[in-house]
């Protein structure tokens, strides 16, 4: 017993000590305990994390203290960006799509539900042009892009015929955007429209 404690010491002032060689420091005042699974960080003092189970949290104080939000959903939320300090959406499981004008503190559902077709990310290049991506596995079990450009007030799929998860997505303009997913592909965007991604390239397989 006294050479398991002994081992157990070493190991745990090990990853202390690796934790505060590497710079990062675990913060205990999170909260929650259900999984997070994204952060977007406004500033060094403010952030809003999502997870599962509908969880929203936000530091305004470099994650000294953590707040939880109002939740507006239960399911497991994905993805969050902000295209300002008082703009931004959440993505996550059965295609929900939430929405906030108030920095965070109240959220809205802004797209109609729909079970095993899961959003897994969400990106906006300014508050009325966005995208986000998720699988359907109802019938076809293929990846399907979505596309707004009034804020998210209405969207419109586009279906892709990869049977690939996609992961993310990321746009430089209204018609120059990449998605990364499964198996190691790459897919790009070039269409010179700002709806989506009707013309796909892979540009690496590995």
């Amino acid at each position: 017993m006294k050479r398991a404690i002994t081992i157990s010491l070493l190991f745990f002032l090990s990853i202390t000590t690796l934790s505060q060689n590497s710079g990062w420091i675990v913060l205990n005042s999170v909260p929650v305990a259900s999984a997070l699974n994204d952060i977007f960080a406004f500033n060094s003092q403010t952030a809003i994390a999502v997870g599962n189970n509908g969880i929203i949290i936000k530091t305004a104080n470099g994650g000294d203290t953590w707040t939880a939000l109002e939740v507006t959903s239960n399911v497991n939320l994905y993805s969050i960006y902000f295209v300002n300090s008082q703009i931004g959406w959440i993505a996550g499981n059965d295609r929900t799509i939430l929405k906030t004008t108030n920095g965070g503190e109240s959220w809205f559902q802004q797209f109609s539900t729909m079970s095993n077709r899961h959003a897994k990310d969400i990106f906006f290049i300014n508050e009325n042009t966005g995208w986000f991506v998720c699988r359907d596995d109802w019938f076809t079990s293929i990846a399907i892009v979505y596309s707004t450009n009034d804020g998210g007030n209405s969207w419109s799929s586009h279906l892709t015929g990869s049977s690939w998860n996609y992961n993310s997505i990321c746009f430089v303009s209204a018609i120059q955007g990449l998605i990364v997913g499964g198996g190691g592909n790459i897919f790009k965007s070039n269409d010179g429209e700002a709806v989506g991604l009707k013309k796909q390239v892979i540009l690496q397989t590995i």
